[in-house]
């Protein structure tokens, strides 16, 4: 429950973060083209309500940090009076000149403008850093094959990759000749498959690499699920390791230390901890053979 309640909790910062830093950026645009076209910006804040400080500049700006942190807004007394949000102005501004309507349109774009360049910018650096992927997603290797699988109409079958004689371990390199190395492709790939038996059955030609070696299988997907989405009922592989061990606990006995890779259960490949769940309870009474990389 604490767990729930720390994880919930750092969506919520995330959230915070993410969404005021967006509403930030886009202030800055219409702070800098307000400079820049000549306009009077009375107070730049980051965040809204109460003060918990606040500055004047030499620039003749108010910088303010304020309690609630959902980004932030520029006063610009020439062009909105949104003193019912942020406040009265300390005023003068009425005597200001009105800008032009090109400066009010610069002002207003360049908010919206600043946001699609921050984007790009981040769109780049996680183009260039890449992101965090677990294994079971950047592999195309079979961890678990169903044996059955459900349609749309809620009747079951014997699933396609088992009839085919998929096996857990094989890693499929193509499909229908489209290369792939990732889970989301392998879903992707096979969903947009377009190849039909005569007489009008779903069909796809997988290249599978099992044990070194490339094998072409022939597969006829289901159509399951809301979507009715071609599936072969095969899920990721990822390995299993041994991160921590409970005193006294029958892995502990066993011998089992931290960081060892599980192989095999039984003689059986293990590529997934659902599969590795299943052989335990199967085998609740009696002892389990277990190989290790160590």
């Amino acid at each position: 429950m604490f767990t729930d309640l720390l994880s919930g909790f750092w969506s919520i910062v995330l959230v915070i973060l993410f969404f005021g830093g967006s509403i930030l950026v886009h202030e800055l645009g219409h702070f800098w083209a307000a400079r820049r076209r000549g306009v009077k910006v009375e107070r730049f804040s980051i965040g809204f309500g109460p003060r918990i400080f606040s500055w004047r500049g030499k620039d003749g700006v108010e910088y303010c940090l304020s309690w609630l942190p959902l980004g932030g807004y520029v006063a610009l007394p020439q062009l909105a009076d949104m003193s019912g949000i942020e406040g009265e102005a300390a005023g003068g501004h009425e005597k200001l000149p009105e800008p032009s309507y090109l400066t009010k349109m610069i002002v207003f774009v360049a908010g919206a403008t600043m946001n699609v360049l921050f984007a790009f910018v981040l769109a780049c650096i996680v183009w260039f850093k890449g992101v965090p992927m677990g294994e079971d997603m950047a592999t195309t290797r079979i961890g678990y094959i169903a044996p059955t699988m459900e349609l749309s109409d809620k009747s079951k079958v014997e699933s396609p990759a088992a009839k085919a004689g998929l096996r857990v371990g094989d890693t499929i390199r193509k499909i229908d000749g489209v290369e792939i190395s990732v889970w989301y492709e392998l879903i992707l790939t096979m969903m947009t498959s377009s190849g039909t038996t005569a007489d009008g059955r779903p069909k796809v030609e997988l290249t599978i690499e099992r044990e070194g070696k490339l094998m072409e299988v022939t597969v006829y997907p289901q159509l399951a699920g809301h979507e009715r989405d071609r599936k072969i009922g095969v899920s990721a592989g990822y390995e299993l390791i041994v991160h921590t061990l409970t005193s006294g606990s029958v892995a502990e006995k066993a011998g089992f230390l931290k960081g060892d890779r599980i192989l095999t259960v039984n003689d059986t490949l293990v590529l997934q901890g659902f599969v590795w769940q299943e052989l335990l309870e199967a085998n609740a009474k009696n002892g389990l053979s277990v190989r290790v990389r160590r």
